[in-house]
């Protein structure tokens, strides 16, 4: 996704909470079904970058270097606290 290519998965509840279908990605039912998706991406190349462009996007706004930083210095910080309590 970082890279701007359609990721096709198999659709479950994981892959549904970060890829939209026909949005930033492409969710198949089964593998049968990925032959005709590979098809149908090859014969319309604007719909293929458009998805590329949305899934780097996506990466880019919900899933930076500054954003990982952040959830880990949060999570740090609630260790500490429940772990850490300085002599007053």
């Amino acid at each position: 996704m970082t890279v701007g290519n359609v990721v096709i998965c198999l659709k479950n509840n994981e892959m549904e909470s970060f890829i939209e279908h026909d949005n930033n990605g492409i969710l198949i039912n089964s593998i049968d079904d990925l032959s005709n998706t590979i098809k149908n991406l090859e014969n319309t190349p604007k719909k293929r970058v458009q998805i590329g462009n949305n899934a780097r996007n996506y990466i880019l706004e919900n899933h930076s270097l500054e954003n990982f930083i952040k959830k880990w210095k949060t999570a740090f910080s609630m260790v500490k606290s429940s772990f850490y309590t300085p002599d007053i």
